[in-house]
């Protein structure tokens, strides 16, 4: 069954999850944001759901500060990376320097801790692989030209392959990544958030 809502109404949110919960669902898979979700899990707590009805999300979901309340241990969301994923797959010894270096700019004398301090995001581990692939790519395209276009830079991309710090980066001729991994997280009882020990995709290259 499919129910839609509008975004930051929670009343048609409660609807809505009363309407599935008529259909005794194996899970909810819910498509938005950490202020709706958690409408989604207060209501289920609300309503007596079955403890093993999990909600499962995309990385929208990646809230920085965990959820509080009690009612995050339902919820599951995907992501294209996690800041201790090296450590928790058992591979600390090859860690890339990134982790040291942002730490290293931006609390140099540990000053300041947690996300964007001595902690990285989602979105900073990303944006690091993406611009190291733009530069491998550029680099790819100038090889045999003085001035490169948007189609070479789109044609080398399809030629560049390296391991990136969210796991193995290699893109198809289309331009779409190909078997990028991505981890599951969970939210503990205490709100904190947590990956799962296993990863989905290509995680170490050749």
């Amino acid at each position: 069954a499919t129910e839609n809502y509008t975004r930051g109404q929670p009343n048609g949110i409660q609807t809505g999850v009363l309407d599935a919960l008529k259909n005794s669902p194996d899970l909810i898979y819910f498509s938005g944001y950490p202020n709706d979700v958690s409408t989604v899990l207060t209501t289920l707590n609300a309503n007596n759901a079955p403890p093993n009805l999990k909600v499962l999300g995309g990385d929208a979901l990646y809230e920085l500060g965990g959820y509080q309340g009690g009612f995050g241990d339902r919820l599951r969301f995907s992501a294209f990376s996690y800041p201790d994923q090296w450590d928790i797959l058992g591979l600390s010894a090859k860690k890339p320097a990134f982790f040291t270096e942002y730490s290293a700019a931006f609390s140099a004398n540990g000053q300041h801790q947690g996300y964007g301090f001595t902690r990285q995001t989602n979105d900073d581990i990303l944006s690091y692989d993406a611009t190291i692939a733009l530069l491998k790519a550029a680099s790819t395209a100038a090889a045999s030209k003085t001035t490169i276009t948007a189609d070479d830079l789109k044609n080398a991309l399809g030629q560049t392959s390296f391991q990136g710090v969210s796991g193995w980066v290699t893109f198809g001729t289309d331009g779409d990544p190909v078997n990028k991994a991505i981890v599951i997280l969970s939210v503990d009882s205490a709100g904190h958030i947590q990956m799962d020990p296993k990863v989905w995709g290509k995680f170490l290259g050749p």
